[in-house]
């Protein structure tokens, strides 16, 4: 449309979230280095969709919107944020105060072109000064939100100096209130010929993603156009960006932890709610009857585990257990005691920043996968493959504890600096096997056309195989067995040139039952495999 959708599932961030898998697979792109900035719409965009939780916000590492207010509250996101605003903007107002007595809130410009008195509403904007404040809030900030922003600690030159153009924007930046404006007695265009920005550093826990707001100082919605060279080149602000992007790489959120609160007999008696597209009744393949039933905890496991769940109710007659997961909240709830019925209300759990990373590593940190070349030349076999032993990462438990995982990669595949045009295939051993046995299941000796790159043959690829934590994998959609998948998975896009849109999955008997477990639309594992085949194994739900 002429502005940006303001959607969390419309059109506008389905093209955003398509388009960077795309970038990454087409260009040389650090997935730890992408990016966002949006000017006005475009900026109101990112506070919208940089939300934890969100598909789109887990692959940005830092996002810079300008001269944006926001719709829905105050981003969740934990990437880096580079927020700039003009003081004397009178189009989408840098600040506001509360009037008690008219009930209102008071901008410090009036919102002039946009076809409504921004002085007039009985509701609370959230702009730019407190957008800053409070994402730093919830890193460690202890300011006051509302108050004065912490001191400058530096200045930048991003806009280029007329006088009398600085005057005309204070003369624009009116108040229906009071004339003159009370808000431009802070501000003298005879004091300000360059530097005119003030860089706000807002102090947060020291492993936390910075968040830095930039001051333009008298200016209005105009974007910052200095440029350092002549009118064709780059502009300032680009440049500072760019070097604020490159310091926070590595900064995109982790997925979001989610657990659920519940309290029991409480049902939804909205009409012929089974119907509405925002219940998901296809928990109902593991209402099933005696101990495969899914109980109540499994439930709200459920909910909080997929990702547009809002709330879940659980109901049985003792016999028959059914789950039902809601994408919008029910309107209409009941306590009663028919159906034993339980509610289950999400609640957002909190989750660690990443360090900074710059550029591709095989050292990853303590909690992460680590790799140890084990054969420069697998048994010296045709193609010469490599392989790597993998330990450490989310969910070394059980017997993956003695038991690292087996990386093996044709020559192709063997820099992650090469060309991502590999494929990933994870194995997964049957009942009382390991990652070694299921090495030699499918690739035997490696003799032969084992590693041919040739796309007749498969074309290059890498294959991972992995140890359960018991004799045979644990069959659970939020066990350990998943969540070392889930965390090895990008591991592994990171340290091998591998095609995020190539990553495959096979599976041996119980490795096979896993797979008929997991690979169900709305878990994180699902959506990051391309293709699936499971081997001798029936379907437990």
């Amino acid at each position: 449309g002429v502005g940006w959708d303001h959607k969390y599932n419309g059109d506008d961030v389905k093209h955003l979230e398509a388009f960077i898998p795309w970038a990454l697979k087409n260009f040389p792109i650090d997935p730890e280095a992408v990016n966002i900035h949006g000017y006005s719409s475009g900026g109101m965009m990112i506070n919208k969709i940089m939300n934890s939780g969100f598909l789109i916000e887990r692959m940005i590492s830092a996002a810079a919107p300008y001269a944006a207010h926001s719709e829905s509250g105050v981003p969740t996101s934990k990437a880096a944020f580079l927020i700039t605003h003009g003081t004397h903007d009178n189009l989408v107002p840098f600040e506001a105060a509360w009037d008690s007595e008219r009930n209102r809130q008071t901008p410090s410009c009036q919102c002039n072109g946009i076809g409504r008195n921004c002085f007039d509403e009985e509701y609370y904007n959230i702009y730019a000064k407190y957008i800053a404040a409070a994402i730093a809030s919830s890193r460690g900030y202890d300011g006051d939100i509302y108050g004065p922003s912490p001191e400058p600690t530096s200045t930048l030159d991003l806009v280029p100096f007329d006088r009398n153009e600085c005057i005309n924007t204070v003369n624009n930046c009116v108040s229906p209130l009071e004339n003159p404006n009370p808000f431009n007695e802070k501000y003298s265009c005879n004091k300000l010929e360059e530097f005119e920005t003030d860089v706000i550093e807002f102090p947060v826990d020291g492993d936390a993603a910075p968040v830095v707001l930039l001051r333009n100082n008298m200016l209005n919605h105009r974007y910052p156009g200095k440029r350092k060279d002549s009118s064709e080149s780059a502009t300032n602000y680009f440049h500072y960006m760019r070097i604020f992007f490159n310091r926070n790489r590595g900064r995109s959120s982790p997925p979001t932890e989610f657990s659920t609160v519940w309290q029991d007999r409480l049902a939804c008696v909205e009409p012929y709610f089974q119907k509405r597209t925002d219940v998901d009744m296809l928990i109902r393949m593991d209402a099933q009857y005696g101990n495969s039933a899914i109980s109540r905890e499994e439930c709200g496991k459920y909910c909080g585990r997929e990702e547009k769940c809002k709330e879940a109710f659980h109901y049985t007659n003792g016999e028959f257990q059914l789950c039902h997961i809601h994408y919008e909240l029910c309107k209409t709830t009941q306590v009663t005691d028919t159906w034993s019925p339980r509610h289950f209300k999400k609640v957002r759990s909190p989750v660690p920043t990443k360090s900074p990373i710059v550029g591709p590593t095989r050292n990853p940190t303590n909690d992460q996968f680590s790799s140890k070349l084990k054969y420069n030349c697998w048994w010296n076999r045709p193609g010469c493959p490599k392989y790597w032993e993998v330990s450490g990462g989310p969910a070394q438990v059980g017997d993956r504890v003695e038991n690292p995982a087996i990386v093996i990669c044709s020559p192709q595949c063997q820099d992650p600096s090469s060309p991502k045009i590999c494929s990933l295939i994870l194995a997964l051993h049957g009942r009382g096997g390991n990652a070694g046995q299921m090495s030699w299941l499918l690739l035997g000796r490696g003799d032969g056309d084992a590693f041919n790159e040739d796309e007749a043959f498969g074309g290059p690829f890498c294959a991972s195989f992995h140890k359960s934590t018991g004799v045979g994998w644990d069959h659970k959609y939020n066990g350990d067995d998943v969540k070392h998948l889930e965390a090895f998975i990008p591991w592994a896009l990171k340290n091998f040139p591998i095609d995020p849109e190539a990553v495959n999955i096979h599976g041996y008997s119980s490795g096979g039952m896993m797979i008929n477990k997991i690979m169900n639309s709305g878990f994180l594992i699902e959506r990051m495999i391309s293709a699936a085949a499971p081997y001798a194994a029936h379907s437990e739900s």
